[in-house]
């Protein structure tokens, strides 16, 4: 990785600048006709104007004391890579330049506000915030500059009347959990990640759901707890050493079961939700709620798996659900899955035989600064509309598309953060269809950079 880094200081450098390698001091005003090429430990020393031909920070920057900062590329860009720290007090860093911009960074503090002053703000890592139900919350984004307006959303869906730069959330819920995007109006509209909202709980079900039964010991060898939702949303746990499996049906009417094991509470919640309804594909009496699904899962640990499938011929133990008459999908589609984990891993996440789409707000999974340590498959994702496709972890090793190729029916790029390698391989439906590999037809991106060649395997 660092020579990659170098060969791309070195692409964006200019003739004449000033390269220093090592850590080095800067105070305002700083103005320079050349490029500044900087590999080590920057700081600023004083809040102020740095002014260069163009500005390439191979390392950390750290804000030394609070305020406002502005670095300017006068005829170039902008290429960050690091830590952005302010460690004295609150920040805010301006940038504007006239090539570019770049910010391949591995964390910024909560007390820096980033700007982007050619085009939009930056969107950063989101707040993450775990709340039990009954509580109160307030989100709240940067300032967008010269924007004409904000509306809030909550997994895609715009939330009445919040077109501020903070958003209340009181008397929390089940329902609540989710991804809270901004969409921001300016010369143009585009979305910023604001926060993940999960749901913390310590019992079974939480919400509009019921216990089914409890201590099914499966064939498999597994014990499971089925939980029915009744409504929009609930939230799920774990017994130790058990899985409980909560179900729902799809908007093609497939049975679809997400199970958990291991630490954390697991929320669904369904967009366009309907029922409770017979499910029309199968021969069953059983009542299912009807929807969209995103799925939000609190305090994952080291020991937390997560699957989603659909329930067809070739996973099913009563073979008298599925009817003759029907040709079953054989995926289970949902929306969105985020993950916020308490201890910075989870184990696994198993998705192979389920597709995520949306056409609004964040589609994909949103892990941010989660380590999996274990695999993680999923069928496709795809985003439609103004919805934005991510596989965004803190990062895992072993990630498989299985029978998907990655594009995208509104042509965005696909936002790749965390993963080493994506390798594009061969997907069973549960009705038995098996789904060869494809090719790849997305264009990956991480932070501005395009890094299909290195992370998708041929």
């Amino acid at each position: 990785m660092k020579t990659k880094l170098l060969l791309f200081l070195a692409c964006t450098a200019t003739a004449h600048a000033f390269n220093y390698i090592g850590n080095v001091g800067l105070t305002a005003p700083y103005n320079s006709s050349d490029s500044a090429n900087l590999i080590g430990n920057v700081t600023l020393s004083s809040t102020g104007t740095y002014s260069a031909a163009g500005w390439n920070i191979v390392g950390n920057l750290q804000l030394a004391v609070p305020g406002d900062y502005t670095i300017v590329a006068t005829s170039g860009g902008i290429n960050l890579t690091g830590r952005v720290t302010s460690p004295n007090g609150p920040s805010t860093l301006h940038m504007s330049y006239r090539r570019g911009l770049n910010l391949v960074v591995g964390t910024v503090a909560t007390n820096v506000v980033i700007v982007d002053d050619t085009q939009q703000p930056l969107e950063l890592p989101p707040q993450n915030f775990v709340v039990t139900v009954g509580e109160n919350l307030v989100l709240s984004t940067a300032p967008a500059g010269s924007s004409s307006g904000y509306q809030w959303r909550r997994n895609g869906t715009p939330i009445p009347g919040a077109t501020g730069t903070s958003l209340a959330l009181t008397n929390l819920q089940p329902a609540d959990a989710g991804i809270y995007t901004v969409d921001i109006t300016g010369g143009v509209v585009f979305t910023r990640v604001a926060a993940v909202v999960a749901i913390r709980s310590t019992a079974k079900v939480t919400g509009s759901a019921v216990e089914v039964a409890s201590d099914v010991h499966h064939p498999n060898g597994n014990v499971y707890d089925q939980v029915l939702l009744t409504g929009a949303a609930a939230t799920i746990t774990a017994d130790p050493g058990q899985i409980t499996r909560l179900s729902f049906l799809d908007l093609n009417g497939d049975l679809v079961q997400v199970e958990l094991s291991g630490a954390g509470s697991l929320t669904v919640v369904l967009a366009d939700a309907s029922g409770p309804m017979l499910p029309a594909n199968y021969n069953q009496p059983t009542l299912y709620m009807k929807g969209h699904a995103t799925i939000v899962l609190a305090d994952a640990g080291a020991d937390t798996n997560v699957a989603v499938f659909s329930v067809g011929k070739t996973n099913a133990v009563n073979q008298a659900l599925f009817r003759d008459d029907v040709n079953y999908d054989g995926i289970a589609d949902i929306a969105a899955l985020a993950i916020v984990s308490s201890t910075g891993k989870m184990a696994g996440l198993f998705l192979g035989n389920a597709q995520v789409f949306a056409s609004s707000g964040v589609t994909g999974i949103y892990a941010a600064g989660v380590e999996v340590t274990g695999p993680v498959r999923l069928g496709d994702v795809s985003a439609f509309g103004q919805a934005s496709p991510v596989l965004i972890f803190g990062s895992v090793s072993d990630v498989s598309i299985t029978g998907g190729d990655l594009r995208q029916d509104n042509n965005v790029t696909v936002e790749v953060r965390g993963v080493a390698q994506i390798h594009l391989t061969a997907g069973t439906k549960s009705n038995g269809a098996l789904l060869s590999p494809l090719v790849n037809q997305a264009r990956i991106m991480c932070f501005g950079v395009d890094i299909t060649s290195w992370v998708i395997v041929p």
